[in-house]
């Protein structure tokens, strides 16, 4: 499976800090999966997802320092009996 996100805040907050905050995008994340049915009670999953940070979250960071966006993968085995 795919899923796709685009998150913005629903109004501008106030800058707090190291930023000067002028967008309310804060980025889009996308999500890839896959999941296996070994036997009736064994299945395994794999799922992998980024964040593309958008221009709220760059501002925030110290006006944009140049960190990589995150990142998250989980596996997942479950037994059923």
């Amino acid at each position: 499976y795919i899923n796709y996100y685009n998150l913005s805040l629903d109004k501008k907050l106030p800058a707090i800090g190291l930023g000067t905050v002028t967008s309310d995008s804060i980025g889009n994340e996308l999500d890839l999966g896959l999941n296996y049915v070994y036997s009736q009670d064994v299945r395994f999953g794999l799922t992998v997802g980024q964040l593309f940070r958008g221009d709220y979250i760059k501002d925030y960071l110290a006006n944009g320092m140049t960190t990589q966006d995150p990142w998250e993968a989980l596996g997942s085995m479950t037994v059923s009996f």
